[in-house]
């Protein structure tokens, strides 16, 4: 992630439970209020530092570097990926303990290794897409090693880890389903899982005559339900524009889904329009899974006029639990940050400090409203990062570069936040990944005051 700004870092703490409360001061930038509460203040803690081992016993690994993910679960879980120093990637979940004054982990388990076997035969070579849901189960788009001796193992597959069980098959190259018109090429893209194991996952399949990407949703995760929402060739609503390829996808409880897509008159498509590959992210539609040809487009280029904001999507979405979607667009002057059809923060703007704001992340939204994000500002000692909580009304500030956490140790220099959808839980903490000063970099848990 590029976007880091620099910021003055704004300190205000007090002393209380051992430990630095860092407190939200609001930025200047206003919204349409709403009656939600943001915490005056959290504590930041250190769970997992690079250098340290994760997993335990012959399931663990020396972590080099963190992978860039991480994600929260009710009950106090954690999950992120890193990577050794020869290249093997791990998947681990961390039991916290949140009732003391500081945090502690109470087990740690390795979900995911490379070279382990998976019960269909397959061993592991990496993960790339993957999800994490509240109970803590993960689904991941997995890379098999190549087996001379056994043919299947090309391709990725979608495989599902339930109540920490093992990683169970779902979908995988040469697998025939929906109804058996579909085969599995292997080829896939992004994945997003909510309760029930409720899967959503653009993939690449074989109809029969040429191969084509489409969104499918999983319910249960049982593929015999699968259902396909669109595919590459089809029009977006309200417009003459076909769909040649999904970015990244996100739908929440109640089925309200949300994707990044790319798109082309429908006279000029061609062999891209079957692929999906050669073509750009650039618009971002959503709907409702049971009526999915009603989608609307929430952001689009200037050449559509259907939709409801004129930018380019950067990056996102994220589908709040009550159906908003987030994310992050652009135009040809600023960035914006968008909640449903409101702008809520864009680049045009200044920090607390008069620097220029450069650029945000798409964030994250908690079950009680709280919208979390980070900010990039470039400031004469540099790029800037700083992380926000936004009620409805007001921006606040509570983690900055050059704050000191509650277990004190170096300063933070740069916030890595909001890369996956699941980093807030629903009882409002937030994890996050913080590189400091001293060049060491962890994972972070930020609890409520």
């Amino acid at each position: 992630m590029k976007e880091i700004d620099r910021r003055q870092f704004l300190k205000v703490s007090g002393v209380a439970l051992g430990g630095v409360i860092l407190s939200g001061c609001g930025s200047g930038s206003g919204g349409s209020g709403g009656g939600i509460t943001t915490p005056n203040g959290y504590y930041f803690y250190r769970l997992k530092t690079a250098g340290e081992n994760a997993g335990t016993g012959s399931r663990s690994l020396s972590l080099y570097e963190f992978g860039g993910s991480a994600h929260i679960s009710s009950g106090g879980i954690i999950t992120f990926d890193g990577f050794d120093m020869d290249g093997r990637q791990g998947m681990f979940q961390l039991d916290v303990d949140c009732t003391n004054q500081i945090p502690t982990i109470e087990q740690e388990h390795a979900s995911l290794l490379t070279g382990d076997i998976l019960t269909d035969g397959r061993e592991v070579k990496k993960f790339v897409a993957h999800d994490v849901n509240n109970d803590g189960n993960i689904a991941a788009v997995i890379k098999p090693a190549y087996n001379d001796n056994n043919t299947t193992h090309y391709g990725s597959g979608l495989y599902l880890n339930h109540s920490r069980g093992g990683f169970e098959r779902i979908l995988v190259a040469g697998d025939k389903f929906h109804q058996n018109l579909y085969e599995s090429t292997g080829i896939m893209g992004d994945v997003s899982l909510q309760g029930g194991n409720s899967l959503l996952v653009t993939t690449n399949h074989l109809t029969g005559t040429t191969p084509r990407f489409s969104l499918f949703h999983i319910p249960g995760a049982a593929l015999s339900k699968s259902t396909k929402i669109m595919s590459t060739g089809d029009y977006v609503n309200g417009t003459d524009e076909y769909i040649t390829g999904f970015g990244i996808v996100d739908h929440n409880a109640d089925g309200i889904f949300s994707g990044t897509i790319s798109h082309a008159l429908s006279g000029l498509v061609g062999a891209a329009q079957q692929n999906g590959s050669e073509n750009t992210v650039n618009s971002l539609l959503h709907g409702h899974l049971s009526n999915p040809n009603d989608h609307l487009l929430l952001s689009a280029g200037p050449e559509i006029s259907a939709s409801t904001h004129t930018a380019k999507v950067h990056y996102g979405p994220r589908v709040a639990p009550d159906g908003t979607v987030y994310s992050k667009i652009a135009d040809q002057h600023n960035e914006s940050l968008i909640a449903g059809d409101e702008v809520i923060k864009t680049t045009d703007g200044l920090t607390s400090e008069g620097y220029k704001i450069s650029s945000f992340t798409p964030g994250c939204m908690g079950a009680d409203g709280i919208f979390y994000y980070t900010e990039y500002s470039d400031t004469d000692r540099g790029m800037h990062t700083a992380l926000f909580a936004y009620d409805g009304a007001e921006h606040k500030m509570i983690l900055s570069r050059g704050n000191t956490l509650s277990d004190g140790g170096s300063p933070v220099r740069n916030i890595l936040f909001s890369t996956t959808t699941n980093h807030v839980s629903d009882d409002g903490r937030i994890v996050l990944i913080c590189e400091f000063d001293d060049k060491s970099t962890s994972v972070v848990i930020g609890i409520p005051a």
